[in-house]
């Protein structure tokens, strides 16, 4: 196992059980129509650990992971998941109408231009899930703040940007905090959204 996978591995044990959880509650949120036979498109899957919540809801699953230490792990932990050598570049040939996608914890890594497109390219999709954290104007704790300035995604949003994206509604909203042994150092969100 590299370091870097390892690394990524500790972080999960602290961010990764709430996101998850607001995923699945995001999911349960969504009429029946839109689920059924739907496939999740995870966007930048990590290790992949979304394709539990996607089989427990009865869809399909396919993770975009460029990192191939990531992938390959994520190959290993969840055989019966299908991985791609792809990231949000390479979503538009690869999403459709029977799709939701889902950028978890992948928002603050994309630059403005790469971030619309693949809104743009979700707009095609069912339905699309947001779940990263956020400013929020000046109401950010500072500890928030310089956990933010440290992150390797230099692209955290505030979040009246992200509200309701161009040709996406607002489904259900969610904020929840993150942090190690429960303490609030993060304000994440979990936004659902559908076409108009």
């Amino acid at each position: 196992m590299s370091v870097h996978t390892l690394l990524y591995r500790l972080g999960c044990l602290i961010h990764w059980p709430p996101r998850e959880r607001a995923i699945g509650r995001g999911l349960r949120s969504l009429p029946p129509s839109v689920l059924r036979g739907a496939r999740l498109i995870d966007v930048g899957s990590g290790l992949g650990q979304l394709s539990r919540v996607a089989r427990e809801h009865g869809v399909d699953y396919l993770g975009l992971e460029p990192d191939d230490s990531l992938r390959q792990a994520a190959s290993r932990d969840f055989p019966a998941a299908r991985f791609l050598p792809k990231g949000a570049e390479d979503l538009g040939p690869v999403i459709g109408p029977a799709d939701i996608m889902v950028l978890n914890g992948v928002a603050h890594h994309l630059p403005e231009p790469l971030f619309r497109a693949t809104l743009e390219a979700g707009r095609d999709a069912r339905a699309v899930i947001l779940c990263d954290h956020l400013r929020l104007g000046g109401r950010t704790h500072p500890l928030a703040r310089w956990l933010q300035s440290r992150d390797q995604g230099k692209f955290v949003r505030d979040y009246e940007q992200l509200r309701e994206p161009p040709g996406l509604k607002v489904h259900s909203s969610e904020f929840f905090p993150i942090g190690p042994l429960g303490m609030p150092f993060w304000t994440y969100f979990c936004n659902v959204y559908l076409r108009p």
